[in-house]
């Protein structure tokens, strides 16, 4: 069964709420300074820079994470050698699979397309996909509308219409891990 990222961040926010903390997107962390006291961070916001103050920093900021590199904490391991994309999307079509369960039942190989698509919640299907074309493409680069319904096309066919993309990130199968989880008061 899967779990929509969406889910566990209100999970994780509606527990943070009752410890009074608030959790601000579309903010972006500047630089970290600490001392024995605490840490400040100098942070980006829709209405301009500002600077916070605590006791403890906490990153929760995934594997690109830029407390890590603020820190020069090590990410060792291995380099990925395939790229793939993860959407959550609303589609609508006739060929779609409409029972849940391991993603690994939904494997579609049609042509040069290789797809995942596994029904979730609410009206949603997870979409993953890769092959040649993503091993050129920046991990950075946004995942486009355009890309998604090509893939539909093509391991599913015209039958298929995204009609929403909810999220959408590309990935890789790099196995790497910090090497450490704490620098001084930043975990």
């Amino acid at each position: 069964m899967a779990t929509l990222q969406l889910d566990v961040e209100d999970i994780l926010e509606t527990e943070l709420a009752g410890f009074g903390t608030t959790v601000r997107r579309g903010h972006e962390l500047g630089s970290v300074d600490q001392d024995d006291t605490g840490v400040r961070a100098q942070v980006a916001g829709p209405d301009g820079t500002y600077e916070l103050t605590a006791k403890f920093l906490v990153g929760c900021d995934g594997a690109r994470s830029a407390v890590r590199k603020m820190l020069g904490i090590p990410f060792t391991g291995l380099a990925g050698k395939a790229s793939m994309v993860l959407s959550d999307i609303r589609l609508e079509g006739v060929t779609l699979p409409s029972r849940r369960g391991h993603f690994s039942d939904h494997i579609t190989r049609r042509g040069d397309h290789v797809a995942i698509l596994s029904p979730l919640p609410g009206g949603l299907y997870r979409l993953m996909f890769g092959g040649d074309a993503q091993l050129d493409k920046d991990r950075t680069a946004p995942v486009t509308e355009e890309e998604i319904q090509e893939v539909l096309d093509g391991a599913y066919g015209p039958g298929v219409r995204l009609l929403e993309v909810r999220a959408a990130s590309r990935f890789s199968d790099a196995s790497r891990q910090a090497e450490r989880y704490r620098e001084g008061r930043v975990c």
